[in-house]
């Protein structure tokens, strides 16, 4: 561990004052694009408006991909052309909405009032993580922490541009349960006011991984680590998503899951999901009193009881049809409210289809089809902020 006070080449020491004035933003020029089906059984076609000019609601579901752009995230509706392209990861805050990059260390602030990219910078990055690595960042007050490379996390201050590296230790786990001198690989990281939490990976070369989990304070002190179970009921965990809900630290894998508690990192509950048939779990989030991930196999939304991870909630999400490529889902939750994209379609066309789901009953409560032509990546909600 390290905080060497490294500013990196950036214009974001100035976006924490540029959001907090941004509801008295001007009115800026945006391209104005049109989507159309390909025809055929596809999609129908979607009008997508410039946005409006002036200042905007903070509130936003958010569409990353060859363009940015921004519906109602209460009726899936209006959509507008926001007029940039976004990068990376993405993570919504209240009226922002955060990018990250962990292949090139890119980082960007969206201004959800000004429907613009108002600030940009880059943090060194040693190694990157995979696509299907998620969540690689998370907001902490004026803070980012970030995943900077495989057992490596960078604290980002936004309004000064300072960083503090944090290396994970490599002796949470043994060299003989390992199998030799043990090293990081996938690393994920959430983060709420009060500290990071980064699981990772710890293996050798050729043989299995190990999970295990660290508790990082915001002055960047290691405060836990433990070891977490490789396997769950004869199930090997290999950890997919991670989530904080509920006073507890979930590590959601393809069909287990283990909990923590949140500040001694000692195992609360440990079960695999019990589903009558073959479960592959993508992403995870808390909302309605349940756990929730995505079923890629069934293509189902799973609300899973904390009690013994039986299934209190089956939400049919690409209408019982599974995508012909299956992959990462995104799962976000505010309130009682869930947004969920999933894939469809076939493995050369980036069809999304992105569905608004009330957690308390498991209604769905809006649709929209993002056709190819969007080339969707990631979604984001963006919140107004508290009264």
């Amino acid at each position: 561990m390290s905080g060497r006070g490294r500013r990196p080449r950036s214009v974001l020491a100035t976006v924490w004052i540029l959001v907090a004035c941004a509801a008295i933003g001007t009115g800026i020029g945006l391209v104005v694009r049109e989507v159309r089906s390909d025809g055929g059984g596809g999609p129908k076609a979607i009008r997508v408006r410039p946005a409006r000019p002036g200042p905007q609601s903070p509130a936003a579901l958010w569409l990353f991909g060859a363009t940015t752009v921004r519906l109602d995230p209460s009726t899936l509706s209006d959509p507008r052309d926001a007029g940039f392209q976004g990068f990376g990861s993405v993570l919504g805050g209240e009226g922002i909405v955060y990018l990250y990059d962990p292949v090139t260390g890119r980082v960007g602030v969206v201004d959800a009032t000004r429907n613009e990219l108002v600030g940009r910078t880059s943090v060194p990055v040693d190694g990157g993580e995979g696509a299907d690595v998620a969540p690689v960042f998370a907001a902490q007050g004026g803070s980012l922490w970030l995943v900077t490379g495989p057992g490596r996390l960078t604290r980002y201050e936004l309004a000064t541009g300072g960083t503090s590296d944090v290396t994970l230790p490599t002796d949470v786990v043994s060299e003989a349960a390992a199998g030799g001198p043990p090293a990081a690989g996938a690393t994920r990281v959430v983060a709420d006011s009060e500290a990071a939490w980064a699981i990772y990976d710890l293996g050798v070369t050729g043989n299995p991984q190990l999970p295990a989990v660290v508790r990082v304070a915001p002055d960047a002190t290691i405060t836990a680590r433990a070891a977490l179970p490789d396997q769950v009921g004869g199930v090997r965990l290999d950890p997919q998503a991670v989530a904080l809900g509920d006073g507890t630290l979930w590590i959601v894998g393809a069909q287990a899951v283990v909990g923590l508690d949140p500040g001694t990192l000692a195992v609360r509950k440990t079960f695999t999901v019990q589903s009558e048939s073959a479960i592959d779990l993508h992403s995870a989030a808390t909302a309605g009193g349940l756990l929730w991930s995505y079923d890629s196999d069934s293509g189902a939304l799973l609300g899973i009881g904390a009690d013994g991870g039986s299934v209190r909630r089956r939400v049919p999400i690409t209408n019982g049809t599974a995508a012909q490529f299956p992959a990462a889902a995104t799962i976000i939750a505010g309130g009682d409210v869930l947004w969920v994209r999933v894939r469809i379609g076939g493995a050369n066309t980036l069809e999304q289809l992105i569905t608004r789901v009330n957690a308390t009953s498991g209604d769905i409560t809006g649709r929209f089809d993002a056709p190819p032509a969007l080339e969707v990546g990631e979604i984001a909600v963006s919140r107004s902020p508290p009264p």
